[in-house]
């Protein structure tokens, strides 16, 4: 599940098409996220508890752009699963993507507060608070991620310093 195939029957039609896709999917001729909305719903009805149609819809969502349908059912698993990081990250992708940063930014704290939070999610939190202007938030997810990941720590400690200093984040 996850694709909807469509067959290009003419050669030279199918052999632009792929080579306009970037032989990314050299045996696929065509893909359908609407037909893939479609099986993703069916196989829930079979098997409502099953995770994995769960995600699938919600990515089917996202290539739609339906992020409201997204969110509404990322917010389902995690009732499900508030532990699952994630769907979290997930969601947080999702509200940034709304034009919602604060509602991500939230989310990014939530997977501080778990533990589970990586490195390059810290700087995109320490980004998220610089964009809103608090300068003040952003100085604890940088520094957290340049101790998590020593080996990026001289670039990612420029970058983050780089950010601040250039928005008069003097303090």
């Amino acid at each position: 599940l996850g694709y909807a195939y469509a067959v290009i029957p003419n050669d030279s039609v199918r052999r632009a098409f792929c080579a306009a896709r970037g032989h990314t999917l050299s045996e696929i001729n065509a893909l359908s996220y609407h037909a893939a909305e479609s099986a993703y719903r069916n196989a829930m009805l079979m098997a409502p508890q099953t995770l994995d149609w769960k995600l699938g819809l919600v990515k089917s969502y996202v290539s739609q752009n339906k992020l409201n349908d997204a969110n509404a059912l990322i917010e389902e698993i995690l009732q499900e699963k508030p532990d699952n990081d994630a769907m979290w990250k997930l969601q947080a992708g999702v509200f940034l993507q709304m034009e919602q940063p604060a509602k991500a930014a939230i989310n990014y704290e939530v997977l501080r507060k778990l533990g589970k939070i990586d490195a390059s999610s810290l700087m995109l939190l320490g980004d998220i608070y610089m964009t809103q202007e608090q300068k003040s938030l952003a100085l604890a997810p940088y520094l957290e991620a340049v101790e998590k990941e020593p080996a990026k720590a001289a670039s990612r400690g420029v970058r983050a310093a780089d950010i601040l200093v250039g928005r008069g984040a003097w303090d």
